[in-house]
């Protein structure tokens, strides 16, 4: 096999040789002849030299041209992987093979037997299949050299170099995809590159020019591609604040960014940090709030924070009392709204009982005519109590005409006396009364019992009639008038101040599964005396949230909005009863406000109190207790040198926390924080290696390329 260079000189190869070999071969005799070669003086007559093109010019070409091929290239990437594979492979055989007769005194291979050894592979089905791929690569390489241009100055050669990593090396990152906004996701595509190709491209070709024309040229590239990716990836992982944000969130797709950011973007006027708005979003789940105390705890961080925290309490001011105004306006005589709510409440009752009554009027109408026998009646007839009671019906000018058609021992008249003898004993069983008489009422509610229990009996001549209303008023006063009296309702009834009739409705450990009746009783107050429940409801959480906001011994109500938060909804009862409170008042502004208006006080209080000031007083004494320059001079000498490397260690460890410290503050703080630490996030975690040498193997072609 032969081969001719650029002068006529015909090389000879043993036949079965590798094209890859006699390329090789003919590249080295080549180099070696130009350079060897005098050189001539251009005759007078020759055309001028071509222009030198500006290095700028020059670099700009070469990146167009660097792009090209490593797009090309990056195809060809299974080729080239196979090829690099099979030198090294070839050259592990090779210096086994002279291990081996070195140890056994035997000759080393010769010429004539390493071509047989060529010519049989080559021959092989394998053989001719590489040489046909490889052969492949070689001609589309060539038409790239013969096509594209080739940079004639150093730094085109870099330009070149970066323009081929750029193909393998400039896939988006996560960060990069998710930005929000095209000027963002470009800005993120630029520092990507700048990661991805530039700084490994001008590493791989600094190796190459340090090894040029060597047969070590093709790995150093590529070591220096491996060297620039893994560079860039562990510099980028070692962010501090990336990292420290990393830790906080763990898995960052587990976030719900949609609530975050809507929190964060809220409208009531209340600004959240970005640690707020996402803890909040993730109903607790995540350590952010840990770190923003500990940005808060610092004597740096605070400085940033502070103002920011300062501004809080006059947001809640306004966001609540423009959720009170959503209720109803506020009455300028508070103090009558519980005692006309009371007899709202009352009223409502007493229309409940006359409800009840209304019902069961028909059946007591039928029972009112009939007469108990006077062998039966002579029994009840004998009670003094009985007397008394009779006596007094008869004689009240107001009911004695509604009975004056019925006798004595008439259904009609024996239930208008039992009446009165329950109603004596009732009060007579009252220590508020005067009159307070255990013993006598028990008698007047025993006769009672007895006379009623004759009238309705019909085996001893009473109204099966009466028997029936009674049993019917008794379930009726026990399903409707009962919970009433006993309920919300019946509290607002028996309340005696403002106060205590909001409590009744809006109570602040309210009964499980009350909200229920919490509804009703507000259903039935708005329907009676709408103005009055309005200004009830308005005042009892105007005056919770103002318990709540008062000052602490420091003058602090930056957490006034979390305490309000847990007095009156700090729970699934508590919110519930304030649903239903606020979905039955006359308007719904209330109730459409109040979710997030809750929500963002709730996020306030996923802040953490900044607690022990140890951190904040080592922070100070640190600064404060640097000696004098002439104090750390004499402490150099006593320590030979050795101070100096300590204090320039801890001078360079409290920058750094300082710098981060800042980095942190100004990303909690600002209006687009949760978007800031999303995209942090998104830079991705971990050393990166895995995705540097994923690059690397991308980036093989480029590296390996041999140049001309």
């Amino acid at each position: 096999m032969e081969a001719q260079l650029f002068d006529g000189t015909i090389l000879e190869f043993p036949d079965g040789t590798a094209p890859e070999v006699i390329q090789r071969v003919v590249k080295q005799q080549t180099a070696a002849r130009q350079a060897a070669a005098p050189q001539e003086a251009p005759a007078e007559s020759a055309a001028p030299a071509a222009e030198e093109p500006s290095t700028i010019g020059d670099m700009t070409k070469s990146f167009g041209s660097g792009i090209i091929r490593g797009a090309v290239e990056l195809g060809m990437l299974p080729a080239t992987v196979k090829r690099l594979g099979d030198q090294g492979a070839e050259y592990v055989v090779n210096k086994g093979d002279a291990l081996v007769r070195s140890i056994f005194g035997l000759d080393p291979m010769s010429d004539e037997q390493r071509a047989a050894i060529d010519k049989a592979k080559n021959e092989s089905w394998a053989g001719q299949m590489d040489n046909a791929i490889f052969g492949g690569q070689d001609a589309v390489r060539g038409v790239m050299d013969d096509n594209l241009y080739a940079p004639r100055t150093t730094p085109g050669e870099y330009a070149e170099t970066v323009g081929e990593f750029v193909a393998p090396g400039g896939i988006p990152s996560k960060a990069a995809r998710a930005a929000p906004t095209l000027a963002r996701k470009g800005l993120e595509y630029a520092a990507d590159l700048t990661r991805t190709a530039v700084v490994p491209g001008v590493v791989s070709e600094a190796a190459g020019q340090a090894t040029e024309g060597t047969k070590y040229e093709p790995w150093a590239r590529l070591l220096g591609a491996l060297t620039g990716n893994v560079t860039t990836g562990l510099l980028r992982a070692a962010n501090t604040p990336e990292s420290a944000l990393r830790r906080a969130v763990g898995d960052a797709g587990q976030i719900d960014w949609a609530r975050a950011l809507g929190l964060q973007n809220n409208s009531t006027g209340v600004r959240l940090t970005g640690p707020e708005a996402i803890t909040q979003a993730q109903n607790g789940a995540s350590a952010l709030p840990n770190v923003l105390r500990m940005v808060e705890g610092s004597v740096d961080g605070r400085a940033k924070t502070a103002p920011f925290f300062a501004d809080r309490p006059q947001q809640v001011d306004t966001a609540v009392t423009n959720l009170l105004d959503a209720i109803g306006p506020q009455s300028p005589n508070p103090s009558v709204l519980g005692p006309r709510a009371s007899e709202a409440a009352t009223t409502v009752l007493d229309d409940a009982r006359q409800g009840i009554n209304a019902q069961t009027k028909p059946l007591y109408k039928a029972a009112e005519p009939t007469l108990v026998p006077d062998t039966e009646f002579q029994a009840i007839a004998a009670d003094p109590r009985f007397k008394s009671a009779l006596a007094r019906l008869r004689e009240n000018p107001d009911l004695a005409p509604d009975y004056a058609g019925f006798p004595d021992n008439s259904v009609a008249v024996i239930d208008a006396v039992t009446k009165d003898m329950f109603a004596r004993g009732e009060a007579l069983a009252n220590k508020a009364n005067p009159l307070y008489g255990p013993e006598l009422a028990g008698k007047n509610t025993e006769g009672a019992v007895n006379a009623r229990d004759l009238a309705r009996d019909p085996a001893r001549g009473g109204s099966p009639e009466y028997d029936q209303a009674l049993n019917e008023q008794a379930r009726l006063r026990r399903e409707q008038l009962q919970p009433l009296q006993e309920g919300p309702l019946g509290n607002v009834a028996a309340a005696n101040d403002t106060t205590a009739a909001g409590n009744a409705i809006l109570p602040q450990n309210p009964l499980t599964g009350s909200q229920g009746e919490t509804a009703d009783t507000v259903r039935r107050l708005v329907a009676q005396d709408p103005e009055t429940t309005v200004g009830l409801v308005r005042q009892n959480v105007a005056d919770r949230y103002a318990k709540a906001a008062t000052e602490t011994q420091e003058g602090n109500r930056e957490f006034a909005g979390a305490k309000f938060h847990k007095d009156i909804a700090g729970n699934q009862q508590r919110r519930g009863t304030l649903d239903a409170v606020l979905a039955n008042l006359p308007t719904q502004d209330a109730m459409n406000a109040a979710p997030e208006l809750l929500d963002v006080l709730q996020a306030t209080g996923r802040r953490k109190p900044i607690g022990s000031a140890t951190d904040f007083n080592a922070s100070l004494r640190g600064d404060l207790g640097v000696a004098s320059p002439a104090g750390r001079a004499i402490s150099m000498l006593k320590s030979l040198g050795t101070s100096f490397v300590a204090n320039a260690g801890d001078a360079a460890n409290r920058l750094a926390y300082r710098r981060s410290i800042d980095a942190l503050a100004d990303m909690f703080i600002a209006p687009n924080s949760v978007e800031i630490i999303r995209d942090a996030l998104n830079r991705g975690a971990g050393s990166g290696l895995a995705e540097a040498l994923a690059r690397t193997a991308a980036q093989t072609p480029a590296a390996t390329r041999e140049r001309n």
